[in-house]
């Protein structure tokens, strides 16, 4: 225990594993504040985990990030928060479960999930609308070149661009969606949407 003031306002200190925490009592707001990293007074939380709770170190401490961005996605049934405001929704008042899980230097700004990203942000509707647009590529894909026929350049492209969006779909569950990948994403979906319509009536025309 120690004691500190900070802008005139006293303080008092507990030491834990060598890391001070500062709090205060003496606001006009009554009761006990703590002063974190950015000198701003604030009142811890203990933010609802989900899924991942217990599991928080897992995949390099991204089970903390998701467990406490599952639950925002109850607020953003319809709407989401906004495109790049993932920052603003997390509950970066979570000090205790922060610094437990190596984050107490940090503003979580994305949450490492290209899904929980879209549904936080966008909406869950939107991210509904997201994988069942690309389902429908998928499947229609797979059935089209299952049949193994891929004698004309359009079915070889057509492969090569399924396998790349899928590289992306998996590579999403523990990465964000960022601007220098994201267009090339889109950009591939159309043109695999247009190349297995060209592909279709060589593939069909191989099997006969």
């Amino acid at each position: 225990l120690g004691i500190a003031q900070y802008e005139d306002i006293p303080l008092f200190y507990v030491t834990i594993n060598k890391n001070k925490w500062y709090f205060t009592n003496q606001t006009d707001q009554g009761g006990y504040y703590y002063l974190n990293n950015y000198g701003k007074l604030d009142k811890i939380i203990k933010a609802p985990g989900a899924l991942f709770s217990g599991y928080e170190g897992y995949a390099s401490g991204r089970g903390y990030i998701w467990s406490r961005t599952l639950p925002l996605l109850k607020k953003h049934i319809i709407l989401g928060s906004g495109a790049d405001t993932f920052m603003i929704s997390f509950p970066q008042d979570d000090y205790v479960g922060l610094y437990n899980h190596g984050y107490s230097d940090q503003l979580m700004t994305k949450p490492h999930n290209l899904y929980l990203q879209i549904g936080v942000q966008t909406g869950v509707l939107s991210l509904i609308a997201f994988l069942v647009f690309y389902a429908m590529y998928f499947i229609s894909s797979v059935k089209l070149y299952i049949k193994g026929r891929y004698k004309s350049y359009y079915a070889r492209v057509g492969v090569a661009i399924l396998v790349a969006s899928v590289s992306y779909i998996v590579l999403g569950l523990a990465n964000d969606s960022s601007l220098t990948v994201a267009p090339v994403f889109w950009v591939l979906i159309g043109l695999g949407i247009t190349v297995n319509r060209l592909a279709k009536p060589y593939i069909e025309e191989e099997t006969i």
